[in-house]
């Protein structure tokens, strides 16, 4: 099996000339795919601290693999009345730090992305209790109260990034997104525009897909392998184009968790909601909830060193 899933990496400081300069490729704009101009300048982030691997298990053969995957969206308190639709896709920052407190509680395995595709290539199941964390959209949250918990966790997550947001009013910057790379988490594909890519012509969903992943790459640099379909939003002739750009796997929405090879491009994920209680958010993961009286624990690791210039 693949590496267990608290190896934090930082970024290696071993391009020519000193530490890494990556830069944000033009984002795309148009259907019709255009050369990416040379790479501008970013800042390199402060290198962190690499925790204690968290609690890695072994693996059995198995034809599915049965892992719940949860899909966030924002990490913030929002007014419900005011935005009902923000509230719904928004997880507290109290009710997160509740959530991670209860996975290290129960010593639940937080697989790393390029884990679970390890596994569901190899026909295997942990036989340990697992989950894996997704955060939609690149979102500012991201940086700002995710990652810096995770990271004192030890546990890994995968953000996917949409390519012409980054930077924007809300989502995270070109150095913000290298940054809690930095912190261990990984980097996908959301498409440049977040379109519907069922609904598309063939060639702006392709325009969509590879033009974000050469950005993305561009960016982080290095292959940009893991994908997530905007709206849950795909056909068999998306899904070709998303094997065709080499992606090791994508995922829609549904809540299933079990999982094949054989639908590695059509995975399913648990939609995290605003209306979840701890107990709700705890069944899904399948683990018993807080026991009466809990108090969360603090976590194991200190923060990581803050955001640099």
């Amino acid at each position: 099996m693949a590496g267990s899933s608290g190896l934090i990496h930082g970024l290696s400081a071993s391009a020519p000339g000193g530490g890494i300069h990556q830069g944000v490729a033009a984002l795309a704009t148009t259907a019709t795919p255009t050369p990416l101009p040379t790479p501008t300048t970013v800042p390199t982030p402060t290198p962190v601290p690499t925790p204690p691997p968290f609690s890695a298990c072994s693996t059995v053969s198995s034809a599915n693999l049965s892992v719940p995957v949860l899909e966030y969206h924002f990490v913030r308190t929002v007014n419900g009345a005011q935005d009902p639709l923000g509230w719904s896709l928004s997880t507290t920052p109290a009710n997160f730090a509740e959530e991670m407190a209860l996975l290290a509680y129960d010593h639940v395995h937080v697989m790393t992305m390029s884990e679970f595709t390890s596994d569901l290539a190899a026909h295997q199941q942990p036989t340990c209790k697992s989950v894996v964390l997704t955060f939609d959209d690149g979102l500012l949250s991201m940086a700002t109260a995710v990652a810096p918990l995770l990271y004192q966790y030890g546990f890994p997550a995968t953000s996917f990034v949409i390519s012409s947001f980054i930077g924007t009013a809300g989502y995270m910057s070109a150095w913000q997104i290298l940054w809690i790379k930095s912190l261990g988490m990984t980097i996908g594909d959301h498409t440049v525009h977040h379109l519907a890519l069922a609904k598309l012509p063939a060639a702006q969903a392709d325009s969509e897909i590879v033009n974000a992943q050469q950005t993305i790459a561009a960016l982080i640099q290095q292959p940009v392998v893991d994908f997530c379909y905007p709206i849950g939003s795909y056909d068999a002739q998306v899904e070709a184009q998303i094997q065709a750009a080499g992606f090791q796997e994508a995922f829609a929405e549904g809540n299933g968790a079990t999982e094949n090879w054989g639908n590695r491009f059509a995975l399913s994920r648990h939609e995290v909601l605003g209306s979840w209680s701890i107990a709700t958010w705890a069944a899904v993961v399948g683990i018993a909830p807080p026991p009466p009286g809990w108090t969360p624990p603090p976590p194991p690791y200190p923060a990581p060193p803050p955001m640099g210039s």
